[in-house]
């Protein structure tokens, strides 16, 4: 659900992560392990997931900072509502489980990582996409997308920080 703003002013986050986006964590986190996406958006992202061989996903409609208590996960890859960036990395640091996130990648210059992660900075890791990644909106894959997207890691234990994908 990546966001930009409308002319209105809204935020919009209806984003879809295309299943290209999740194939590049393939190398780096293992089928067996049990997935949780918390944002649904249209729910595409369970599909994706099976398709590459993820079987053990959960994906449901519902609010993630009331229901993410109630599953047993191994880790949580998600490409968040990024105009609430900021909430979603602290429940995430709250929760202490490995995760993968898909966001712009000027997220990882944003003083707010240092604060929330403090002293567990050191085990945040980078999956850099080797091309732009171009979301869908309706239903539509988009073709132009204007900026890149980075997957900020934690608790993965890459054998790389930066690692190229």
């Amino acid at each position: 659900m990546a966001s930009f703003t409308i002319t209105t002013g809204e935020k919009c986050d209806d984003y879809e992560t295309p299943q290209l986006a999740f194939e590049m964590l393939l190398p780096y986190i293992d089928t067996s392990n049990i997935i949780y996406d918390p944002f649904y958006c249209n729910g595409l992202a369970k599909e994706y997931l099976n398709n590459i061989g993820y079987k053990n996903v959960i994906h449901e409609d519902e609010d993630f900072y009331a229901k993410w208590c109630n599953y047993n996960f191994d880790i949580i890859i998600t490409n968040p509502p990024y105009s609430n960036k900021v909430r979603v990395f602290k429940e995430l640091y709250k929760i202490d489980k490995a995760f993968a996130v898909l966001v712009p990648v000027s997220t990882i210059s944003k003083l707010f990582l240092k604060k929330i992660f403090g002293k567990n900075l050191d085990k945040i890791q980078l999956i850099i996409p080797d091309k732009r990644i171009h979301f869908i909106k309706n239903g539509v894959q988009s073709t132009r997308n204007w900026y890149d997207t980075i997957w900020i890691a934690y608790k993965l234990n890459l054998e790389k920080d930066i690692t190229f994908c």
